[in-house]
């Protein structure tokens, strides 16, 4: 027993150890997409306050949705499944890549009929 506490005690120092080289995973995305996708968000929620331009807010809206495909349920009461693509998506991928502490984990890949 002791042999074997010592060989998993070596295991765990050199996956320690190859963990300590590998360099911290670093997002590879445009320098500026925060701000890009911040503009068209806040351009967004402008539109929609506005009464009467409600109806250009499909565009604002188009311009972060670029599909959504959806596939029928096993059953119909079951609803259907969905898969959103565009550049919506990327955020919300991204955002599950990288997580702030305390925050809630948006669920992106649900469906397994999605492979558009």
């Amino acid at each position: 027993m002791k042999v074997r506490m010592a060989e998993l005690e070596c295991e765990k120092a050199e996956i320690t150890a190859r963990l300590a080289e590998n360099p911290a995973r670093v997002p590879d995305v445009h320098r500026g997409i925060v701000e890009i996708y911040e503009r068209k968000v806040t351009k967004l929620m402008e539109t929609l306050k506005n009464p009467k331009a409600r109806l250009d807010a499909s565009a604002d809206i188009r311009s972060l949705i670029g599909k959504i495909v959806l596939h029928p349920g096993d059953k119909a009461w079951r609803g259907s499944c969905h898969a959103l693509h565009g550049s919506l998506m990327g955020i919300l991928d991204f955002v599950n890549d990288y997580p702030k502490p305390g925050t809630d984990r948006v669920i992106t890949k649900v469906c397994p009929l999605s492979r558009e």
